[in-house]
């Protein structure tokens, strides 16, 4: 699975957590520490040995989750002024226009 232990998954994941996702906490007016809990409830889910992330998981309704999940992110960081999306919010984008 692509959760186990060694996986690149996880790190990249928190990696678009800190460099994309924090930059919307401003923007939408809630704290960073209470957005970080949510986060690492839904990290914990991801690991969970009967629910877990699959291929198929990441691909369902992409086109949604491109508009609801990621670009509020994008916009954040892009209106914030201060740096561009990172590189992993730039391949998480690539990868789910893929599945279009």
């Amino acid at each position: 699975r692509c959760t186990d232990a060694g996986s690149l998954i996880l790190p990249y994941l928190e990696q678009i957590f800190e460099r994309d996702i924090v930059n919307l906490t401003h923007e939408i007016g809630i704290p960073r520490a209470e957005i970080a809990p949510v986060y690492s409830e839904w990290m914990a889910r991801l690991q969970h040995p009967h629910f877990g992330l699959d291929v198929f998981f990441v691909s369902q309704n992409a086109s949604q989750k491109l508009s609801i999940r990621l670009a509020p992110s994008i916009r954040a960081t892009i209106s914030s002024g201060i740096e561009a999306p990172s590189t992993f919010m730039a391949f998480a984008v690539a990868a789910m226009l893929r599945f279009l």
